[in-house]
């Protein structure tokens, strides 16, 4: 989508400390720190920001094991960046919004990203070892490389009923399945870009991936008949321009813009900022 009004929210971002700000309740929501590691209620505090857990001797700080633990972002500026995110602000538009490195806003954005990611239905599978869980190092996330040659697409349903929509990932079904049943099975495939959806399959409104060039999208032929997907509205309407943009991303990352969209839509009616920082503040799977 193209960039909105990016402007700087005004919040002193060097100046703000995580208490003065909502951050430090969607941490904390009782107002008490516990620690991420055993719970235990007994904190002392120490220098530099740092508590410790009287029962297990953690060390830690207020965002250690959180996602927006992930980031050289003060609070000020999280809060920022959350907002130019739910504008849907380029990261280039937020690095100059926010006089941040182009690669600083990438990682912070890639870190919101996991963190809606982590709010879906199917997030036990898509953080399995062979997906997004190769990312988490303990609770840290290593930020994907934006050019992830040689990993497999992964291949998604998506479903919407009453308005809500859910995006699936399928690990039984590979790539080449889809094709398969492209060619074999007559199961219509249409394609944006490196993007190959389909018509109905099972209870699914369509199968979605991203494409890499191992595979034959030379073979999907525009139909004058669209997919299901096509016909619908409601959320293929709300994604594919969206999608249409989504030029240079990996197959391995596209799974975050997929969850992303899928968060968007089922959250278009409400104030996205307070809903980001809340999945930003949230811990880390283990």
């Amino acid at each position: 989508m193209p960039d909105r009004d990016v402007g700087h929210r005004g919040l002193d971002s060097g100046r703000v400390s995580l208490e003065d700000t909502p951050l430090f309740r969607l941490c904390w929501p009782r107002g008490q720190r516990f620690c991420p590691r055993c719970r235990g209620l007994k904190i002392y505090s120490l220098a530099d920001a740092r508590h410790r857990c009287g029962a297990c001797g953690y060390t830690f700080r207020d965002l250690t094991g959180r996602w927006i633990g992930n980031g050289a972002l003060t609070p000020g500026q999280w809060i920022d960046l959350a907002g130019l995110f739910a504008q849907e602000a380029s990261v280039l538009a937020m690095s100059k919004a926010l006089a941040l490195s182009y690669n600083t806003v990438y990682k912070a954005t890639t870190a919101l990203r996991f963190s809606l990611a982590a709010q879906s239905l199917d997030a036990g599978t898509l953080f399995g070892p062979e997906h997004l869980g190769r990312f988490l190092k303990g609770r840290r996330l290593a930020v994907p490389p934006r050019d992830e040659a040689g990993l497999s697409p992964s291949v998604f349903g998506i479903l919407e009923k009453q308005g809500w929509v859910f995006i699936d990932l399928l690990p039984r079904l590979g790539p080449e399945d889809v094709f398969h049943f492209g060619l074999q099975f007559h199961l219509r495939l249409a394609r944006l870009g490196s993007m190959v959806y389909t018509d109905r399959y099972r209870q699914y409104d369509g199968l979605i991936l991203c494409a890499d060039e191992s595979l034959p999208l030379y073979s999907i032929r525009k139909s004058r008949d669209p997919v299901h997907l096509d016909r619908m509205g409601g959320f293929w309407d709300f994604a594919r321009s969206r999608i249409k943009v989504y030029k240079g991303v990996s197959p391995g990352r596209f799974p975050l813009y997929l969850k992303e969209l899928e968060y968007r839509y089922n959250h278009r009616s409400e104030d996205l900022i307070p809903l980001l920082l809340d999945c930003l503040c949230a811990f880390m799977p283990e």
